[in-house]
């Protein structure tokens, strides 16, 4: 008999992981609150540039099915929670309400001796903690009615590159059961498991990867400003350090980090870290702000080469938080329109996997670059773009910008 599963949370996390597991032989429900999105794919019809409309209509002639409710919760040995862990708006702080939500209407419903994994990133003791605490709560024990696992997503949206089975994946526990269990579950599916030795190092070493990348990035950033400035090229400058065989990883220049996971999950370790020391990590801190500061550093420099913006025709060329998807969350170039716009310029942007975006209480569309017309003064490439295409949509004397892999004026 095939092992029924339930994923819970049908984005770049779930949708995924519920195709991998079908292909390795389960029964699987995605489950999702969003009426529409469900509907689509039950229709067989993927918003996600990961999954193909194709993979996603065999997988579901395999026996993947999809849900609005969590009823089906009741009848799964295994439970996988992949909801989104967002900051809180306006505070910028850790919000545990979407999963802890999710985690209630699993707790009540679940079967005895079910397996239930957060894949969504918390902070170090959030899974033997508040979500161990709503499974007591809901009257269940551990080790008796239910085991209770962490094991962190590491989807690269966009990123193609190595498939979901082939990552390696952390597994741990909040008791030795649940930490044996939750092995055992993925090394059914995924090749190599990498078992750690409990829940809070497990959660600390997923926030730790995404930390190493943000500080990594913010320091390329603000190098890269400065190498403009100052009139050197950076890209050549990685690219001589990349020559040196060991102690040095490439990272390139960018308009900062956006999406889900970079810019949000060093606030979740940070904050953790200031709650049980007492003192945060420094090095953190100025990451966080650093990363946040990027638009209005690029607009400095639109500044410097455009000088008053007032009636200009500004392109921005790649609006979703990193080339490959077209996922608008967190992004850099959203800030950098705002700030554009507030300072005069009449703003457009192109961008193959975003149709429309909305811009203060403005609905804006994708502009055709097929016509090659010549209308706009400066073109700022946040994304890969080819050079040829950048000079089509500038006026003659127009400017080009490009802040992906390099601050390269032309």
């Amino acid at each position: 008999m095939r092992e029924k599963v339930a994923v819970v949370g049908m984005g770049y996390v779930g949708l995924p992981l519920a195709l991998t597991m079908t292909a390795a032989g389960k029964k699987v429900v995605g489950i999702d609150t969003d009426v529409s999105r469900v509907a689509e794919l039950s229709e067989g019809r993927s918003s996600i540039s990961d999954v193909t409309g194709l993979a996603l209509q065999e997988a579901i002639s395999d026996g993947l099915s999809f849900s609005t409710d969590y009823e089906p919760v009741a009848s799964c040995s295994a439970v996988l929670i992949c909801v989104p862990t967002p900051l809180g708006r306006g505070n910028e702080q850790p919000d545990l309400q979407p999963v802890l939500k999710a985690v209630r209407m699993v707790a009540s419903r679940i079967r005895n001796g079910a397996l239930v994994v957060i894949e969504s990133t918390v902070a170090p003791g959030t899974t033997g903690g508040c979500i161990l605490e709503e499974f007591t709560a809901a009257g269940k024990i551990l080790d008796e009615d239910f085991l209770l696992a962490f094991s962190p997503e590491r989807v690269n949206p966009g990123g193609g590159g190595l498939r979901l089975e082939q990552i390696p994946k952390l597994t741990s526990g909040v008791s030795a059961a649940s930490a044996e269990k939750c092995n055992l579950f993925y090394s059914s599916f995924i090749d190599t498991t990498v078992p750690v030795k409990g829940t809070r190092e497990a959660e600390f070493a997923k926030l730790l990867e995404n930390s190493y990348r943000l500080v990594n990035i913010a320091l390329v950033n603000e190098l890269a400003i400065a190498a403009f400035r100052m009139g050197i090229d950076y890209r050549e400058v990685v690219n001589a350090a990349s020559s040196k065989p060991y102690g040095f990883e490439a990272f390139y220049p960018s308009a900062g980090a956006g999406g889900h996971c970079i810019p949000v999950d060093p606030v979740y370790l940070n904050s953790q870290i200031e709650l049980e020391t007492g003192k945060g990590s420094s090095v953190l801190a100025l990451a966080i702000k650093n990363n946040h500061a990027m638009p209005e550093e690029i607009l400095n420099i639109v500044r410097s080469l455009s000088g008053d913006l007032s009636g200009q025709q500004v392109l921005v060329a790649g609006i979703s938080y990193k080339p490959g998807v077209g996922d608008v969350r967190n992004s850099p170039g959203l800030t950098l329109m705002e700030k554009l716009r507030a300072d005069g310029a009449n703003v457009s942007f192109f961008d193959p996997l975003v149709e429309e975006i909305t811009v203060k209480g403005s609905t804006l569309k994708s502009v055709s670059v097929a016509a090659k017309v010549r209308r706009f003064d400066l073109v700022i490439v946040l994304h890969s773009l080819e050079d040829a295409l950048a000079d089509t949509l500038r006026l003659p004397g127009g400017k080009v910008l490009n802040v992906w892999n390099r601050f390269q004026a032309s």
